[in-house]
């Protein structure tokens, strides 16, 4: 009898399994789908392989496999080559794990560094100091019509050729929102965010009287980096989901 043949055969079908567990258990967290995939299907086409191309190999492993009558040696080999094939399975897990986590630290770095040189209290000032000199910039207007159902309006206020101040108001039927952002050298490094919820919808009250009022405020890094924000004065995480507001908000001046 062959013996590459046996080997690969009884091979294919530990990595099968053991490919198929990875998929299910919580390895699997640690590895990229990707991968696993790859490894089974890999172990597929060797098994049908060597299932087609040596028949007689084929019939033995599974005449075995039905008798459950092995010989020592076959046992100790397919032992051998499932303890293996773990130990691959573990050393990738451990290898990728290893570089996931670099990764994840190499972005909390890059971010700590981006926001190295935020001060909240700075900030604030900084953009207390703009609003003081408002009148002495000069002021470009225009409608925006596609960011909510009752239109809205941003006015830009400049130094020279430089934009210090970005003002925007937003209407809806139930609220508004107004928004300032806060530039230096080009780059928002702080704006507020304040939402206004009507007592009644205007269809029902004309007035716009505001039931309740919503601020939010965001300091950001090089980049537009978020590296905090507050909500009603209440400091929150940086989750992902603002993050992804940050940027669309930012990247619309």
């Amino acid at each position: 009898m062959k013996k590459i043949p046996l080997i690969l055969l009884r091979l294919s079908q530990v990595v099968i399994i053991a490919s198929l567990l990875s998929l299910f258990v919580e390895i699997a967290k640690h590895r990229p789908i990707l991968v696993v995939s790859v490894e089974l299907v890999v172990a597929v086409v060797v098994f049908l392989y060597i299932k087609y191309k040596y028949p007689q190999e084929y019939s033995h492993v599974k005449k075995a496999d039905s008798g459950f009558k092995m010989r020592k040696s076959s046992k100790f080999l397919l032992i051998a080559l499932g303890v293996a094939v773990l130990l691959l399975i573990g050393l990738s897990a451990i290898i990728w794990g290893s570089a996931r986590n670099n990764l994840s630290q190499n972005n909390i770095d890059n971010g700590q560094n981006k926001c190295a040189n935020v001060n909240t209290d700075n900030f604030k000032k900084q953009a207390q100091n703009i609003e003081n000199d408002i009148s002495k910039y000069a002021s470009t207007s225009k409608d925006i019509t596609d960011k909510s159902s009752e239109g809205g309006q941003q006015v830009n206020y400049t130094s020279g050729n430089q934009t210090v101040l970005v003002k925007q108001t937003f209407y809806g039927e139930t609220g508004k929102s107004e928004v300032s952002y806060y530039l230096e050298n080009g780059n928002v490094f702080y704006f507020i965010k304040k939402n206004s919820t009507y007592v009644a919808p205007l269809f029902q009250d004309p007035s716009g009287k505001v039931g309740s009022v919503e601020v939010k405020d965001f300091y950001l890094g090089d980049g537009h980096n978020l590296c905090s924000w507050f909500d009603n004065g209440k400091i929150q995480s940086n989750d992902q989901d603002t993050k992804d507001l940050v940027n669309y908000l930012v990247s619309g001046l």
